[in-house]
């Protein structure tokens, strides 16, 4: 066998291989970035339970720190609305409002070409 045969059948078995499982191969790499871009959003869910909790009990404490004349809950109230509800609320829009995680789940393959512009660029 010479080189040129050998070339052509990897052609004919590469061309066959693509054309038989091509579509079920982009359709799983579709669905991977849409579970991607959804674990992202469940997580920012997360964050956002995270925020609303650390804002609630930062401000309970906080006011209950500012009616009694023991200052230690409002000092920790206080702590707990700045950095709880500031560490959690920019976490939540970091991921609730990513243009990209939507995009992600919505248009996945604009979603891979941005991927790939990313990794080129």
């Amino acid at each position: 066998m010479n080189w040129e045969t050998i070339i052509t059948m990897a052609g004919k078995l590469a061309t066959e291989t693509t054309s038989k499982y091509g579509p079920v191969a982009w359709d799983t790499v579709l669905w991977l970035v849409r579970v991607d871009a959804i674990q992202t959003l469940f997580l920012g869910c997360l964050f956002l339970i995270g925020f609303i909790l650390s804002v609630y009990w930062g401000k309970k404490l906080f006011i209950k720190g500012l009616k009694e004349a023991e200052p230690h809950p409002g000092v920790l109230g206080f702590f707990l609305l700045l950095f709880g509800g500031g560490g959690f609320g920019i976490a939540v829009l970091d991921s609730l409002l990513n243009i990209w995680i939507w995009v992600g789940i919505i248009y996945p393959e604009l979603y891979l070409a941005k991927m790939a512009l990313d990794k080129v660029l």
